[in-house]
């Protein structure tokens, strides 16, 4: 397979050609969570004819094998740095998740404008991110566990649609952020999406596809319950509720006041969950597989190591890499014991 990439300009335009010959590399990074996915572009420009995005300048990626490209996203170039000898090009960017007022017709529209506005009680997450999604002509994707969920009445008080699911998905257990064109909010628990909305990602690795690992058990601080305030209104006071109920110490407290019991309960879950994972991690090495299949916050599941490696794990961040030398793909991973 021959490894294969085009870039298209704000305009439509595919301006590949413009350096083809010239790339020394080209790597995306996908990150877990809320965390901005990132690129980076390494030309040669010995002969100093090359002009190149200025920042602020947004470029969409696609990466892969001839005639199997995948959509890697939009991103928004941040840095642009010269050097030499040998002279070259070095261009930094992160994902294009939210678009500036500037930007009108930018096809990322705004989720950090600010807003004000009530969700009514009984208000589902889905149904919020939906609404949010026809606001802003994003896409949306809402994990199975997560869709369901009832908020409380919920104030958005000079806040940024973003800011606001960022805050929800915190205290639920979750992450949200924007990618690909769509909204994804996504609980911990669920197998992540990929790039389309609604499709479940996991990926099984066999030993042999491996190029090189590294498996490191450290022991982590962590404690043995997390407490959360909650405001009893009908009793006028605020009241106390423990994850796990008989939790020993050292014990973790927030110090938000939560609006009612059920809220504050899912607020200390979610930390508690967080604050438990074990302290093993791995570093994988490989290939890039065909179409790309691999995605942050999936699963991974390792066959062939023997224990303690085969099983399930996080993918926390992947890389991929593009050089002369071809295109490979770097996991970095997270036990997924609970």
């Amino acid at each position: 397979m021959t490894p294969a990439y085009t870039i298209i300009s704000p305009d439509g335009q595919d301006i590949t050609d413009r350096f083809r010959d010239r790339l020394i590399s080209l790597s995306l990074t996908d990150e877990a969570g809320e965390k901005s996915d990132t690129l980076r572009i390494t030309i040669e420009d010995v002969r100093r004819e090359l002009a190149f995005p200025e920042p602020n300048t947004r470029l969409e990626v696609h990466l892969g094998y001839a005639g199997a490209l995948r959509d890697m996203g939009v991103y928004t170039i941040d840095e642009v740095k010269y050097s030499g000898p040998p002279d070259k090009i070095e261009v930094g960017g992160k994902s294009a998740s939210y678009s500036t007022a500037d930007a009108v017709a930018d096809k990322y529209p705004p989720m950090q404008d600010r807003r004000t506005r009530s969700w009514q009680e009984g208000t589902t997450i889905d149904a919020m991110v939906r609404k949010m999604a026809e606001e802003t002509g994003l896409k949306s994707y809402v994990s199975p566990r997560a869709a369901p969920v009832v908020l409380p009445h919920t104030d958005q008080s000079a806040e940024s649609n973003i800011s606001l699911l960022q805050r929800l998905a915190r205290r639920y257990n979750s992450w949200a952020k924007v990618s690909y064109g769509a909204i994804r909010f996504v609980d911990f628990r669920d197998i992540s999406p990929d790039r389309n909305p609604g499709k479940a990602v996991g990926v099984t690795l066999d030993r042999a596809q491996v190029t090189t690992y590294a498996y490191t058990n450290k022991e982590r601080n962590t404690f043995n319950a997390v407490r959360a305030k909650w405001h009893d209104t009908a009793a006028a006071m605020q009241k106390i509720v423990t994850v796990p109920a008989a939790g020993a110490s050292p014990v973790l407290e927030l110090d938000t006041l939560f609006p009612d019991e059920e809220t504050a309960k899912k607020a200390a879950e979610s930390q508690f969950k967080e604050a438990s994972r074990a302290g093993k991690s791995l570093s994988l090495t490989l290939p890039a597989p065909s179409g790309l299949a691999v995605f942050a916050d999936a699963t991974l599941n390792l066959t062939g190591f023997g224990p303690p490696l085969d099983g399930p794990w996080t993918m926390k961040t992947v890389t991929w890499s593009l050089s002369r030398s071809g295109l490979t793909c770097s996991v970095q991973c997270e036990s997924d014991a609970k």
